[in-house]
């Protein structure tokens, strides 16, 4: 994980210096751009079925079939301000989760049965990208406090696995999630920031049909100017109908937990 952070850190310093060299000069009462790079600790509860053409899924745990309940990834976070009271802001994370355990109870997978007690291995993949554009209908010296309106796309694949049953079968959905929202930034003196936002949806887009929340709160504390550490607590739940081939069933999941980044702005 740690390479990947100083890989993707590299890459995103190069590009920041490059750009800000060029746009930086026609907002220099703002930050251009701010970049957070960490990682991010949670805790997951993803509550599925998947039916089949002839067997309605059984509600299950994925956790309690193998799949650990927790990771610990890498995790971006940054704005972009082309000019004072507009921002881009950007997310991305990739998860994946795997493990095997004995079922306390029968699972209903497709056309499948997997009787209670059999050895399951299961794996849970999901990778989330947010984009938001952020409009600041308040800004003074301190405080920021903006409208945002943007898409994120969620992709989440299950595979579940039983040897002695002779099954083998994997769930996909994925798309894009039209988003609405409020963030807010308020500076305590030259050191202090304190951050969060909240954005919410209740649409049918892509393959899923029903509510997402996803949220972030957090405070930084800047060495430097430019160079900081911050400690955040985040999350994203999910509560959808998923309407497609290769996943027929729902979804009630949920992660939250603490992120540790480094901040790095212009």
């Amino acid at each position: 994980m740690v390479r990947a952070i100083r890989s993707i850190g590299r890459c995103c310093l190069q590009a920041m210096l490059l750009v800000a060299s060029c746009i930086a000069p026609c907002v220099a009462a703002d930050d251009f751009m701010t970049l957070d790079i960490g990682g991010y600790r949670f805790d997951a509860r993803n509550n599925i079925s998947v039916s089949g053409p002839t067997r309605r899924g059984s509600d299950f745990r994925v956790e309690r079939a193998g799949t650990p309940d927790n990771d610990t990834v890498a995790r971006l976070d940054g704005t972009i301000r082309p000019f004072e009271r507009h921002r881009i802001r950007f997310m991305y994370l990739d998860s994946t989760r795997k493990g095997s355990a004995s079922s306390d109870r029968d699972i209903g997978f497709r056309d499948n049965v997997i009787p209670a007690g059999t050895t399951v291995n299961s794996a849970f993949d999901m990778r989330h990208v947010e984009l938001d554009y952020l409009y600041s209908f308040w800004k003074s010296e301190t405080t920021e406090v903006a409208f945002s309106v943007g898409a994120h796309w969620t992709r989440l694949e299950l595979s579940l696995n039983a040897p002695a049953f002779n099954v083998a079968e994997v769930a996909r959905a994925e798309g894009p999630l039209p988003m609405i929202g409020i963030a807010a930034t308020t500076r305590l003196g030259q050191k202090w920031e304190l951050l969060g936002h909240v954005y919410g949806m209740s649409a049918k887009a892509g393959d899923f049909d029903g509510d997402a929340l996803a949220y972030r709160v957090g405070a930084r504390y800047f060495f430097t100017p430019n160079i900081g550490l911050g400690l955040a607590w985040a999350g994203i739940k999910y509560n959808f109908d998923v309407d497609k081939s290769s996943w027929l069933g729902q979804l009630d999941a949920s992660t939250r937990g603490a992120e540790v980044f480094l901040t790095v702005r212009f």
